[in-house]
């Protein structure tokens, strides 16, 4: 690519950059993929970030400002010539304090910004900064003298700190009450307005044909205590939904990107009965004490046929409980029985659809099957869903 056409380019993508439009401009860099290209929309993508992304000392979206980051390789180049986020106090918080970690680990970053950047608030900021190679000898002895504890980290991870040097480090960090370790609080909220009582059942496909003969095909024998008779995969109270944020020490959130796993399906029987009444539970939240930078990829969830028990995090499970305590606001109405049938398509087939009582036994008795004969309807429904 010759000058006239890098300019035609850089000016092409800042345009795009700048635009609605702007994810068109870095698709275009990761097509193109030439480094002198970014260097030359740095300030643009500084823009970006800081306008599109960190709004009022939030970001909408920090995983995808990490795939960008990753994607046009930018920790590798001289990052000054990019809009200083780190600096910035309008969007100084928890979420730029991972930008600034990245700046501080690049080897291209200045000396002013990296000595900014090894008196910055968050610990993890400071480790980083002072972990970097263009920390020299020379600083590193005041360092040493001087630091907290995550500095003296950083220097244990610095090539340019002697053997001898972090020998004396070592030492100092078994010393906590004078180098004390740092925490802060990472909160999954439970929502009380969004608790309930469910149940969760199943049961073959004989048990549905008595079910229907008892019944008369109209009702469940026995719904009225829903929460007795219909509860042998489960019967819970509280707030066991899957949540898709995280509180931050600095109270802005992070959204999580987090799937189950698990369904009720799972426990493979031909009929599945479930049932929720909405009340209102007291709860308390899923917390955890990290020293480190939350990483949403080391966050895992307790669950079981598609309920959430818990959260862990790199193994280590957060404080609290889905079960909720003293009922806050009862519900007005029971729950309705919701019912799945397995659609056996083969022997091996794990798929459901809905079963509505009333609609099968108006189906039978169109087909001119007596409801209250139990090998007639036990037959139809082996017919039917190959049970």
């Amino acid at each position: 690519m010759n000058e006239r056409e890098s300019k035609q380019n850089i000016t092409k993508i800042k345009q795009l950059l700048q635009s609605e439009n702007y994810e068109a401009g870095f698709e275009l860099l990761k097509t193109i993929n030439d480094p002198e290209l970014t260097v030359g929309v740095l300030d643009a993508i500084g823009t970006i970030f800081k306008e599109r992304y960190f709004k009022s000392g939030e970001v909408t979206d920090f995983n995808e400002v990490e795939t960008i980051i990753a994607s046009l390789n930018l920790l590798k180049m001289d990052l000054s010539q990019m809009e200083t986020i780190s600096m910035d106090p309008v969007t100084n918080g928890y979420y730029n304090s991972r930008i600034s970690k990245a700046v501080a680990l690049n080897t291209t970053t200045s000396k002013d910004i990296l000595n900014a950047l090894i008196k910055d608030d968050y610990r993890w900021v400071r480790e980083a900064a002072a972990s970097n190679k263009l920390v020299k000898k020379e600083d590193i002895a005041d360092l040493v003298q001087n630091g907290d504890r995550y500095i003296l980290k950083g220097l244990l991870e610095n090539p340019n700190c002697t053997d001898e040097i972090k020998s004396e480090i070592t030492k100092k960090l078994d010393d906590e009450s004078k180098y004390p370790i740092e925490t802060d609080t990472y909160v999954i909220e439970l929502y009380e307005g969004g608790s309930g009582e469910t149940v969760g059942h199943g049961i073959d496909v004989k048990d549905m044909s008595d079910i229907i003969i008892e019944g008369g095909g109209f009702e469940l024998p026995g719904w009225s205590s829903w929460y007795d008779n219909y509860s042998n995969l489960y019967h819970c109270w509280g707030d066991y939904t899957l949540k898709d944020e995280i509180l931050l020490p600095d109270g802005s959130y992070e959204k999580l990107d987090l799937e189950l796993k698990t369904d009720i399906r799972d426990a493979g029987f031909d009929f599945i009965i479930t049932g929720t009444q909405w009340d209102s539970f007291e709860l308390s939240n899923f917390e955890i004490e990290l020293e480190e930078l939350f990483d949403h990829r080391k966050l895992t969830v307790d669950e079981d046929l598609g309920l959430v028990y818990g959260y862990k995090y790199d193994g280590e499970g957060f404080l609290g409980d889905c079960e909720g305590g003293e009922v806050i606001e009862g519900a007005e109405y029971p729950p309705e029985a919701e019912i799945i049938v397995k659609i056996k398509k083969d022997p091996h087939s794990q798929e459901y659809e809905d079963f509505d009582l009333y609609d099968e036994t108006s189906e039978m008795e169109k087909k001119g099957i007596d409801v209250s004969d139990a090998e007639a309807v036990l037959k139809y429904l082996k017919e039917k869903y190959s049970l």
